[in-house]
Protein backbone atom coordinates (compact mmCIF):
# COMPACT_ATOMS: atom_id res chain seq x y z
CA UNK A 1 0.00 0.00 0.00
CA UNK A 2 1.45 3.29 -0.86
CA UNK A 3 0.62 6.56 1.36
CA UNK A 4 0.12 9.83 0.36
CA UNK A 5 1.29 12.36 3.19
CA UNK A 6 3.82 13.91 4.35
CA UNK A 7 3.80 13.09 7.90
CA UNK A 8 6.20 10.07 8.34
CA UNK A 9 7.75 11.36 11.07
CA UNK A 10 8.48 7.71 12.05
CA UNK A 11 10.81 7.24 9.19
CA UNK A 12 13.45 9.69 11.18
CA UNK A 13 13.30 7.33 14.07
CA UNK A 14 14.83 4.49 11.87
CA UNK A 15 17.97 7.14 11.56
CA UNK A 16 17.70 7.71 15.34
CA UNK A 17 17.97 4.11 15.90
CA UNK A 18 20.77 3.85 13.72
CA UNK A 19 22.79 6.48 15.09
CA UNK A 20 22.22 4.81 18.54
CA UNK A 21 23.95 1.66 17.35
CA UNK A 22 26.47 3.83 15.90
CA UNK A 23 27.12 4.93 19.38
CA UNK A 24 26.57 1.59 20.99
CA UNK A 25 29.66 0.41 19.12
CA UNK A 26 31.86 3.80 19.47
CA UNK A 27 31.61 2.77 23.28
CA UNK A 28 32.17 -0.47 22.61
CA UNK A 29 35.58 0.54 20.56
CA UNK A 30 36.28 3.05 23.36
CA UNK A 31 35.94 0.19 26.12
CA UNK A 32 37.86 -2.23 24.09
CA UNK A 33 41.25 0.12 24.12
CA UNK A 34 40.14 1.08 28.15
CA UNK A 35 40.85 -3.06 28.34
CA UNK A 36 42.16 -4.76 25.63
CA UNK A 37 41.08 -8.40 26.99
CA UNK A 38 37.40 -7.29 26.31
CA UNK A 39 37.82 -7.95 23.18
CA UNK A 40 36.21 -10.85 21.73
CA UNK A 41 33.08 -10.15 24.45
CA UNK A 42 32.81 -6.60 22.54
CA UNK A 43 33.45 -7.93 19.00
CA UNK A 44 30.87 -10.33 19.35
CA UNK A 45 28.42 -7.51 20.70
CA UNK A 46 29.15 -5.51 17.67
CA UNK A 47 28.38 -8.17 15.27
CA UNK A 48 24.73 -8.33 16.59
CA UNK A 49 24.92 -4.48 16.21
CA UNK A 50 26.35 -4.30 12.84
CA UNK A 51 23.44 -6.99 11.80
CA UNK A 52 20.21 -4.84 13.27
CA UNK A 53 21.77 -1.94 11.20
CA UNK A 54 21.73 -3.76 8.02
CA UNK A 55 18.24 -4.80 8.93
CA UNK A 56 17.04 -1.24 9.90
CA UNK A 57 18.27 -0.19 6.62
CA UNK A 58 16.27 -2.93 4.74
CA UNK A 59 13.29 -1.80 6.96
CA UNK A 60 14.19 1.85 5.25
CA UNK A 61 13.98 0.74 1.82
CA UNK A 62 10.95 -0.69 2.22
CA UNK A 63 9.70 1.66 3.93
CA UNK A 64 10.31 4.55 1.42
CA UNK A 65 9.08 2.21 -1.53
CA UNK A 66 5.74 2.74 0.61
CA UNK A 67 5.61 6.01 0.79
CA UNK A 68 4.77 8.11 -2.06
CA UNK A 69 5.74 11.36 -0.25
CA UNK A 70 8.13 11.81 2.43
CA UNK A 71 9.28 14.43 4.99
CA UNK A 72 12.56 14.79 3.42
CA UNK A 73 13.38 12.99 -0.55
CA UNK A 74 13.70 9.58 -0.19
CA UNK A 75 16.92 10.41 -2.28
CA UNK A 76 18.22 11.74 0.97
CA UNK A 77 16.88 9.26 3.59
CA UNK A 78 18.45 6.97 1.99
CA UNK A 79 22.42 8.27 1.88
CA UNK A 80 22.11 9.27 5.56
CA UNK A 81 20.72 5.91 6.19
CA UNK A 82 23.77 4.36 4.15
CA UNK A 83 26.22 6.65 5.25
CA UNK A 84 25.10 5.80 9.43
CA UNK A 85 25.17 1.94 8.50
CA UNK A 86 29.04 2.90 7.22
CA UNK A 87 29.78 4.17 10.11
CA UNK A 88 28.71 0.90 12.49
CA UNK A 89 30.41 -1.15 9.76
CA UNK A 90 33.69 0.78 10.23
CA UNK A 91 33.44 0.31 14.19
CA UNK A 92 32.49 -3.68 13.62
CA UNK A 93 35.42 -4.04 11.04
CA UNK A 94 37.88 -2.12 14.13
CA UNK A 95 36.86 -4.47 16.77
CA UNK A 96 37.61 -7.21 14.38
CA UNK A 97 40.32 -7.03 13.10
CA UNK A 98 41.69 -5.50 16.61
CA UNK A 99 40.97 -9.48 17.81
CA UNK A 100 42.65 -10.97 14.39
CA UNK A 101 45.57 -9.14 15.06
CA UNK A 102 45.94 -10.54 18.93
CA UNK A 103 46.29 -6.79 20.12
CA UNK A 104 48.05 -6.88 23.58
CA UNK A 105 47.50 -3.67 24.52
CA UNK A 106 45.94 -0.25 23.63
CA UNK A 107 47.56 2.89 23.30
CA UNK A 108 46.58 6.66 24.56
CA UNK A 109 45.68 7.95 20.42
CA UNK A 110 43.59 4.96 20.40
CA UNK A 111 41.67 5.53 23.10
CA UNK A 112 41.58 9.37 23.33
CA UNK A 113 40.06 8.81 18.98
CA UNK A 114 37.34 6.26 20.02
CA UNK A 115 36.55 9.07 23.21
CA UNK A 116 36.03 11.57 20.39
CA UNK A 117 33.58 8.68 18.23
CA UNK A 118 31.97 8.60 21.33
CA UNK A 119 31.49 12.39 21.28
CA UNK A 120 30.79 11.91 17.66
CA UNK A 121 27.98 9.66 17.44
CA UNK A 122 26.21 11.07 20.30
CA UNK A 123 26.09 14.25 18.66
CA UNK A 124 24.40 12.48 15.38
CA UNK A 125 21.87 11.06 18.06
CA UNK A 126 20.50 14.11 19.10
CA UNK A 127 21.16 15.83 15.18
CA UNK A 128 18.53 13.39 13.86
CA UNK A 129 16.03 13.65 16.42
CA UNK A 130 15.98 17.37 15.87
CA UNK A 131 15.73 16.95 12.12
CA UNK A 132 11.95 15.83 12.87
CA UNK A 133 11.25 19.91 12.97
CA UNK A 134 14.11 21.07 11.02
CA UNK A 135 12.64 24.29 10.40
CA UNK A 136 12.15 25.06 14.24
CA UNK A 137 15.37 23.77 15.09
CA UNK A 138 17.18 25.20 11.78
CA UNK A 139 20.05 27.52 13.65
CA UNK A 140 20.55 24.62 16.47
CA UNK A 141 21.19 21.75 13.60
CA UNK A 142 23.27 23.96 11.81
CA UNK A 143 25.59 24.58 15.23
CA UNK A 144 25.89 21.10 15.96
CA UNK A 145 26.17 19.52 12.18
CA UNK A 146 29.70 22.45 12.08
CA UNK A 147 30.86 21.19 15.40
CA UNK A 148 31.66 18.07 14.23
CA UNK A 149 33.71 19.38 11.76
CA UNK A 150 35.70 20.59 14.70
CA UNK A 151 35.80 17.42 16.38
CA UNK A 152 36.99 15.42 12.84
CA UNK A 153 39.70 17.94 13.36
CA UNK A 154 40.09 17.37 16.24
CA UNK A 155 41.14 13.13 15.30
CA UNK A 156 43.06 14.04 12.36
CA UNK A 157 45.69 16.19 14.97
CA UNK A 158 45.67 13.20 17.48
CA UNK A 159 46.15 10.58 14.47
CA UNK A 160 48.68 12.62 12.35
CA UNK A 161 51.14 12.87 15.75
CA UNK A 162 50.04 8.81 16.41
CA UNK A 163 51.55 8.05 12.73
CA UNK A 164 54.79 10.12 13.15
CA UNK A 165 55.18 8.28 16.53
CA UNK A 166 54.96 4.75 15.54
CA UNK A 167 56.89 5.39 12.34
CA UNK A 168 60.15 7.03 14.67
CA UNK A 169 61.54 3.46 14.70
CA UNK A 170 60.90 2.38 18.60
CA UNK A 171 58.07 -0.04 17.37
CA UNK A 172 58.29 -3.20 15.72
CA UNK A 173 57.56 -3.45 12.31
CA UNK A 174 54.45 -6.14 12.39
CA UNK A 175 53.29 -3.90 15.24
CA UNK A 176 53.31 -0.94 12.93
CA UNK A 177 51.76 -2.25 9.67
CA UNK A 178 48.84 -3.11 12.68
CA UNK A 179 48.27 0.14 14.24
CA UNK A 180 48.50 1.97 10.61
CA UNK A 181 45.38 0.09 9.76
CA UNK A 182 43.53 0.20 13.04
CA UNK A 183 44.13 4.10 12.86
CA UNK A 184 43.26 4.35 9.50
CA UNK A 185 40.11 3.23 10.20
CA UNK A 186 38.97 4.91 13.19
CA UNK A 187 40.10 8.07 11.30
CA UNK A 188 37.86 7.13 7.98
CA UNK A 189 35.13 6.55 10.16
CA UNK A 190 35.53 10.00 11.57
CA UNK A 191 36.13 11.71 7.96
CA UNK A 192 32.73 9.53 7.63
CA UNK A 193 30.89 11.65 10.20
CA UNK A 194 32.16 14.52 8.58
CA UNK A 195 31.17 13.68 5.28
CA UNK A 196 27.61 13.04 7.66
CA UNK A 197 27.50 16.98 8.89
CA UNK A 198 27.53 17.90 5.28
CA UNK A 199 24.73 15.67 4.15
CA UNK A 200 22.85 16.97 6.66
CA UNK A 201 23.31 20.66 6.21
CA UNK A 202 22.09 20.28 2.71
CA UNK A 203 19.26 18.65 4.02
CA UNK A 204 18.54 21.29 6.85
CA UNK A 205 18.93 24.34 4.01
CA UNK A 206 16.49 22.92 1.45
CA UNK A 207 14.17 21.83 4.38
CA UNK A 208 14.22 24.75 6.40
Amino acid sequence: MIHINNNHTELFNYLIDLAGIFNQGTILANEAMLDILKIPHHREKMFHLEHRADQINQEIITQLSCIFVTPIDREDFYKLACNLEDCVDRMHDFLMRTELYHMKESTTAAIQITTLLIDMSAALVELFQLLKNISKNESVLMKKSTHLGTIESAVDTIYRKEISRIFEGNIPLLDIIKWQDLLNILENTSDQVEYLSNILKEVIMKYA
